[in-house]
């Protein structure tokens, strides 16, 4: 099964070809020389502590999403899946030391048979991890596979869930020893997502009662904004996304409380906006407020 790879452009984000999972492990055990280097900047911005500089040497590195297929010249969206790949990427951060990391890759690779390869992030103070799952037909599905990974994982500190967004991108990194095995075992075991079932996802055709399709739409195309901030620019790309669900406010499509309750669970549900939630919370709120007063129908 192949996934996609991008340019290294975090914000050109149009799929440029495939590869296969061993294309995947080559291209890790020895990147190209530019590679390397845009890796090794990256690390000195970050042991510096200047993430502006690190974020900028990162959005230029390659990168994949390994859990979907989309077609080549299309952009990154959930709406653009042709197909769903039976991976899902694990991602665990900020170890103590390379050591502490080289030491829970393999122990994660030996506990876990579903784990097809495992190697070093980009900051050599974290573990990345390829897990077979069954190849699923919808986000929903996808979503409920890795809720069970995350309540398996979480009991391992560093455990980042942000991979439960099944377009979220994966950086080339670099690591000569990396982990692989052909596939042995399957995850086929699902959680429980009724917790945030509310905004899930949406059918035109079957609003919830109560609920127009309208509404839903909105709620769905907000998330999915929200759900592609990874890095850098957060509050830009954040109010750009608030102001649009402002517009929708103003269109009379979702009552305003509502949005601003959307804005909030998508905020603390995202592994990056939530490191600064007071900050992120007030652009949101005034973003969705100051959009209002220019409504935008579909």
């Amino acid at each position: 099964m192949k996934f996609n790879y991008y340019d290294g452009d975090i914000y050109n984000s149009y799929v440029v070809g495939e590869v296969t999972l061993e294309q995947f492990v080559r291209a890790h055990e020895s990147p190209k020389p530019q590679v390397l280097n845009l890796l090794k900047k990256t690390r000195a911005a970050a042991k510096k502590g200047d993430l502006k500089l690190k974020n900028k040497y990162k959005a230029k590195l390659y990168y994949f999403t390994p859990a979907v297929n989309i077609l080549k010249g299309f952009e990154r969206r959930y709406t653009n899946i042709v197909a769903f790949t039976g991976y899902a990427q694990l991602d665990f951060d900020k170890l103590k030391s390379k050591q502490e990391a080289i030491d829970f890759k393999k122990y994660l690779f030996d506990q876990y048979e579903v784990i097809r390869c495992a190697y070093l992030s980009p900051s050599k103070l974290g573990v990345k991890a390829i897990i077979q799952i069954p190849i699923v037909k919808s986000v929903d599905e996808y979503k409920d596979y890795y809720k069970g990974i995350e309540d398996e994982m979480e009991q391992y500190d560093g455990f980042d869930a942000a991979p439960k967004n099944a377009v979220l991108p994966l950086y080339i990194s670099e690591d000569p020893e990396i982990l692989y095995r052909p596939l042995i075992k399957t995850w086929d075991i699902k959680g429980d997502r009724t917790i945030d079932a509310w905004v899930s996802t949406y059918d035109p055709n079957k609003p919830l009662s109560g609920t127009t399709a309208d509404e839903l739409k909105a709620i769905a195309l907000f998330k999915e904004k929200i759900d592609e901030i990874v890095d850098g620019d957060g509050h830009p790309r954040l109010r750009s996304a608030c102001l649009v669900l402002g517009a929708r406010v103003g269109a009379g499509y979702i009552d305003m409380n509502e949005a601003k309750r959307l804005a909030e669970y998508c905020v603390t549900s995202n592994s990056y906006l939530k490191k600064g939630i007071s900050g992120y919370l007030s652009t949101a709120n005034w973003a969705i407020e100051q959009g209002s007063s220019n409504p935008r129908y579909y």
